[in-house]
């Protein structure tokens, strides 16, 4: 049995009968509905990706200028190049493959009949909230190369150490000179 021609069938019905929009419509539901339990931590990792990258390229900016390649009298955008453009899709697509594939073994596992969710944590969830650390450690390292302070350690002194912002900054001036 061809599915090819069941598709096929299927799409010409829903595009005849309801029209291209409907059908559109349609399509989204499905989407969002797969997604759905999954929607807001990707959202906050398509936004940790978009932190990530905008500090890459100030980064970047700063390493040039630092070595001379870049004045200040130049233009930004004639300088900055396509390969860290690239590496920011190529990441976002690795994500997007690795939800998916967990997204996939979750339901077989599913239909398996093996209980795989916590209370309201799924696998996927899982996932999505481990990309969205390796992505928070990420910004924190260019954090650090560009103003010299370490945005996760900071806070969590300042929350479980209960250290004063002066006390951090005088650390961080401390360590800066020694």
């Amino acid at each position: 049995m061809n599915t090819g021609i069941h598709i096929r069938s299927v799409i010409l019905f829903y595009s005849t009968n309801f029209g291209i929009w409907k059908t559109l419509c349609i399509a989204g539901a499905i989407l969002l509905s797969i997604f759905l339990r999954v929607l807001f931590p990707i959202l906050g990792l398509i936004i940790l990706v978009a932190l990530d990258m905008r500090f890459g390229i100030k980064k970047y900016v700063q390493n040039e200028k630092r070595e001379g390649r870049l004045l200040k009298s130049e233009k930004l955008h004639k300088n900055i190049k396509s390969g860290g453009f690239r590496k920011t899709l190529a990441k976002s697509a690795d994500y997007v493959i690795f939800i998916i594939a967990f997204m996939v073994l979750e339901a077989i596992m599913e239909n398996m009949g093996v209980n795989i969710k916590y209370e309201n944590f799924s696998l996927s969830t899982l996932v999505v909230l481990l990309l969205c650390v390796t992505e928070v450690k990420s910004l924190d390292e260019n954090f650090e190369e560009i103003y010299g302070v370490k945005i996760l350690t900071s806070v969590l002194d300042f929350v479980f150490k209960r250290k004063s912002v002066s006390e951090i900054i005088t650390n961080r001036d401390n360590e800066i000179k020694a």
